[in-house]
């Protein structure tokens, strides 16, 4: 025990020596240059013409003397003025527009500045991450993944710049406004518009900061889950319950966690299963009342933990908390569903692995867990969901169940909220239990592609390891 709290209070230490990378992928930004303290954001929905109008303010901190442009990554957006501390405006003009990652927008900084507020009033033109109801007009979701935040509001657009906020949403007469934040505040304008004041103070990427509008109503079932629904308030209570089923077996394998809410916003027309932003999970209606419910909530409250606040550096890195959730989601029915169902689960996680290994071919680039070279548009794919669960597999035959979850309980004690990358996270393990995993290829499995020769120790995997062997030789 001595020896781990030792190596506790070393990574405690470590955690300050996070730095941000330059010159991060898929953005225009430089975050070692001007640090962006805290946002403002002011928003104003327009259905009739299907932008929203806004006005963000940030504190922000030079980090280079030497700088003199903060530089934010920008898709179209329309600028109407740019101002330094609330008054003086300052000059600024946008680089040629990239056909996937838009505008820089570089903003002139005065050298005396070191510590100060940037005012950027604008408008959004054709938001990638703005998602308009077929059903109502007035009705909308965001989805910034992984690159369109900058289409929404003008930022460092990387994972690894994590930023609180506040942010007043103006929404039509008769809609909630929903987002991954605490609600401070509500009032009703003269025009019957209505207002919603919310506030995140724990720092999160800009990806994550989404909100929702539409006619929705609340149904909680304690005092931290809840659903919001546009159908009938028993679905909402059927989600809610299933919600609260999962929270005290995550809470049991993960420890504490930075985020008090767990709710969920059922969604129509949302196009995909689900998505997690802080104390706010958007789901697909579709799933209501199916066997994949609990499923998809299990991985979605896992990200309290390990995406909204222990972060990746780049999305190069997406494994460590796609992977780690999906270990975790899988943990969870175990606990529900029990020793059977886990089976079919492991058994269907291999084959997706081996589906992709089988079309993408397997020298592939695109099959590395870590992949300097990879798009932003390939992020979606079953490598760091299933070959990041493997692999955490693959560590769990070597320590340990217990071990596994309690090295998962201090990383993100000792990172959250704030932002790893693969070697940190090969770092810290290797340095806590440096004997057991001695004969771990950490570059194979890190930055090798095809399927991972995993040698399955533990009884739980002893039904699959005849059909993974046959299926490796072959």
């Amino acid at each position: 025990m001595d020896h781990v709290v030792a190596l506790l209070e070393t990574y405690k230490a470590l955690r300050h020596s996070v730095k941000l990378t330059p010159n991060a992928s898929f953005s225009f930004a430089a975050p070692e240059k001007f640090q962006l303290v805290h946002l403002h954001w002011d928003v104003e929905v327009d259905p009739k013409a299907r932008c929203l109008k806004c006005d963000v303010r940030y504190r922000v901190r030079r980090l280079m003397n030497s700088a003199h442009e903060l530089v934010l990554d920008s898709s179209d957006l329309y600028v109407e003025k740019v101002r330094l501390n609330r008054c003086q405006r300052i000059y600024y003009y946008k680089s040629p527009k990239h056909k996937t990652y838009g505008e820089a927008l570089r903003i002139q900084i005065p050298k005396e500045e070191s510590n100060f507020e940037i005012s950027i009033a604008y408008r959004t033109r054709s938001s990638a991450a703005l998602r308009w109801s077929h059903r109502d007009d007035r009705s909308l979701f965001t989805f910034s993944f992984p690159t369109a935040a900058r289409s929404l509001i003008p930022c460092q657009d990387v994972p690894q710049v994590k930023i609180p906020f506040r942010a007043t949403l103006v929404t039509p007469r008769g809609t909630t406004a929903v987002m991954g934040a605490t609600l401070r505040d509500s009032t009703k304008r003269s025009d019957g518009k209505n207002v919603f004041l919310f506030e995140q103070r724990v720092p999160i990427p800009f990806f994550l900061i989404a909100f929702a509008v539409g006619d929705f109503t609340y149904v909680p079932v304690s005092s931290c889950v809840g659903a919001y629904t546009e159908n009938e308030p028993a679905d909402a209570r059927y989600v809610a319950a299933t919600v609260k089923r999962i929270l005290p077996i995550a809470f049991d394998l993960l420890g504490p966690c930075v985020f008090s809410k767990f709710d969920v916003l059922i969604l129509n027309d949302f196009p995909f299963k689900a998505m997690e932003i802080p104390g706010l999970t958007f789901l697909n209606a579709r799933l209501v009342g199916t066997s994949e419910l609990a499923t998809v909530l299990a991985h979605e409250v896992a990200h309290s933990w390990f995406g909204n606040s222990l972060g990746i550096q780049t999305f190069h890195h997406l494994w460590i908390t796609e992977g780690i959730c999906s270990y975790v989601e899988r943990r969870i029915l175990l606990e529900l569903r029990g020793e059977s169902f886990w089976r079919l689960v492991h058994q269907d996680a291999v084959v997706r692995l081996e589906t992709e290994v089988y079309l993408l071919g397997a020298k592939n680039a695109r099959l590395k867990l870590v992949n300097d070279e990879i798009e932003a548009s390939q992020l979606h794919s079953m490598v760091p969901y299933e070959k990041g669960y493997l692999f955490l597999i693959y560590l769990e035959t070597l320590l340990g169940v217990e071990k596994l979850l309690c090295a998962l309980r201090y990383l993100h004690l000792i990172y959250k909220e704030t932002a790893i990358d693969s070697e940190r996270f090969r770092e810290f393990l290797t340095v806590l239990f440096e004997d057991s995993l001695s004969d771990v290829d950490w570059n194979d499995w890190l930055y090798g592609a095809g399927m991972p020769k995993v040698i399955w120790d533990n009884s739980y995997y002893r039904d699959v390891e005849c059909q993974l062997r046959a299926k490796v030789a072959t």
